[in-house]
């Protein structure tokens, strides 16, 4: 079937292409679909619209249509100055749906995302002011403006914390629920637990987000999983990735779930106070093959650019919350902030477990809760390591936040 062009005031129908005759229901719709119109109200259209908001007369106007027809929005797309627009005719009582038609209408196509390619990926960035202050910034003078930015998010955001009585510590089994569900292994909407996650074949054990230790917001208590008492696989409860006695715990920097993560209770005890770094030969491994020991521990390969990100956003964000003489070897109290051995050894797992979709909602997730105002910026722009400590002459450029990587 050739395309059929009609030319119908402003708008123009475009027949969809099909390899075979259409169905006798199908063509019924198609009829239909010839006799609608669209008109545009708007003079505008963002990329980030809702498709059943866009058929409100706020954005368009519907001729042709009946009260037992509806039109619905595939895809809006650009089209020179003005924007293409893909839909089906639907009949509401048989669901009987047209071939994709489409439109162009007189509408400025609004971009708000932007896509950067990053080692082989591309990373796609939604306009925001957070970031606006470190454009063409670069090294050590980059570093000094995040850590005052930091500083400002954290303290208008949330080291004010909200109503009296109101617990950023027990507020984190909340966020977990949103910022660490499983939807990118399993995808059963589990805990994704660093310790107990096996990216590659059938997690040895799993945690419903009940199976907390201690008490939610509204006050229920956590159960452990039977028969798993004082072994992997009981319970999980909140890890510091960097120990709290680094830092005095610290009432407010103890809540922040950016590095304060759901964890398996047992294997964080383990785990201990020790440094994340490349573990010795005694280590102990755990079901996923997390590796613990006294002073070195190591995630599993799949998540070590995610602990990295997370030890590097706590040198720039709480750097000076950390108490001397607790800090083992890991962390600095001036520029770099982190000993030269781990730093290597971040930057490294940074580079190689690059961005996922894991890092990127738990990112968005955790700032939503924190009323849109703290970030980890080393998930925004994973460059960002190298820009402070490596390619200190190579300005940072601003893209907004980080929303999706394809």
């Amino acid at each position: 079937m050739k395309k059929l062009l009609l030319p119908i005031s402003s708008v123009t129908i475009l027949s969809s292409l099909v390899s075979v005759s259409c169905s006798q229901s199908n063509s019924k719709m198609n009829e239909k679909a010839k006799l609608i119109t669209l008109k545009a109200i708007a003079k505008e259209v963002r990329d980030d619209v809702n498709l059943v908001d866009f058929t409100s007369e706020k954005y368009i106007k519907i001729n042709g249509s009946d009260i037992n027809t509806e039109i619905r929005i595939k895809s809006i797309n650009p089209e020179g100055d003005k924007i293409k627009v893909f839909y089906v005719v639907r009949d509401i009582h048989t669901n009987l749906i047209s071939d994709i038609q489409s439109a162009i209408l007189d509408m400025k196509y609004i971009q708000t995302k932007a896509k950067i390619e990053y080692k082989g990926k591309k990373l796609i960035y939604k306009k925001s002011d957070y970031y606006k202050p470190l454009n063409n910034l670069k090294g050590q003078e980059l570093l000094n403006a995040l850590i005052k930015l930091q500083a400002q998010k954290w303290s208008q955001h949330v080291q004010r914390g909200k109503e009296k009585g109101y617990s950023r510590y027990t507020e984190l089994y909340d966020i977990y629920t949103k910022a660490f569900v499983d939807k990118y292994y399993e995808k059963d909407n589990t805990l994704l637990d660093i310790y107990s996650e096996n990216p590659k074949g059938k997690d040895p054990y799993s945690f419903d987000f009940n199976n907390r230790h201690g008490k939610d917001l509204s006050g229920d208590e956590g159960k452990a999983v039977r028969g798993r008492k004082n072994q992997e696989g009981e319970m999980y409860n909140r890890e510091h990735l960097v120990p709290q006695s680094w830092f005095a715990k610290d009432q407010d920097v103890r809540t922040d779930a950016h590095f304060v993560w759901p964890t398996d209770k047992y294997v964080n005890n383990a785990r201990g106070n020790s440094s994340f770094g490349i573990a010795g030969k005694n280590a102990k491994v755990s079901l996923n093959g997390t590796k613990t020991s006294a002073n070195v521990s190591e995630p599993i390969d799949e998540f070590k650019g995610d602990v990295a990100r997370a030890l590097m956003y706590f040198a720039i964000t709480h750097n000076n919350k950390l108490v001397e003489g607790m800090l083992g070897d890991t962390y600095l109290g001036a520029f770099p902030f982190i000993s030269k051995n781990y730093l290597d050894t971040y930057i490294n797992w940074n580079n190689k477990d690059v961005i996922d979709m894991f890092d990127i909602d738990r990112n968005n997730e955790i700032d939503k809760a924190y009323d849109n105002g703290l970030r980890n910026p080393f998930i925004d722009y994973p460059q960002l390591a190298d820009l402070i400590w490596k390619n200190t002459n190579t300005p940072f450029v601003d893209h907004g936040i980080l929303v999706g990587v394809e």
